[in-house]
């Protein structure tokens, strides 16, 4: 396999290769799909993270995956920000910091703030503050955030 291919495999029959491109394409697709499906059951509920909440990126319990952050990195290496980032993550690691490095904190209150790559956040990060599931009867039954 290539730097540039990834196999995804879509049945048990046969294994179809996706560019390394393609793939991260799909993955942005499933994370609007899962920011619509987010969106739809906080207006229903009408329960969400507060504005400027930050525990979740505070955290340092809660972890993403490689194929999560492949859009992310796409988006560092194409901005061509690969050695600043990867210096923020060598800085924050030697000071122990144990928070996302992604998170911008206000410079006022440090345990509020936003996330600096919103648009390419990983999948936990989108589902985080809230979901569901649904109980014996098939209906939806909201979670709370446990940070």
């Amino acid at each position: 396999m290539t730097a540039d291919r990834a196999v995804i495999t879509i049945s048990r029959r046969r294994p179809r290769r996706l560019r390394l491109t393609d793939w991260i394409d799909r993955c942005r697709e499933i994370f609007e799909r899962a920011d619509r499906a987010a969106s739809e059951l906080s207006t229903r509920v009408g329960l969400g993270c507060p504005p400027g909440c930050g525990a979740c990126c505070n955290s340092p319990d809660v972890e993403t995956t490689v194929a999560e952050m492949r859009p992310l990195a796409r988006r560092i290496v194409e901005e061509g920000r690969t050695e600043e980032v990867v210096a923020r993550i060598d800085r924050a690691t030697e000071a122990g910091e144990r928070r996302c490095v992604s998170y911008v904190a206000d410079p006022f209150d440090p345990r509020i703030g936003r996330c600096g790559v919103y648009a390419d956040r990983p999948l936990v990060c989108r589902l985080f503050g809230f979901a569901a599931s649904r109980d014996k009867h098939g209906r939806d039954v909201f979670r709370s955030c446990g940070v």
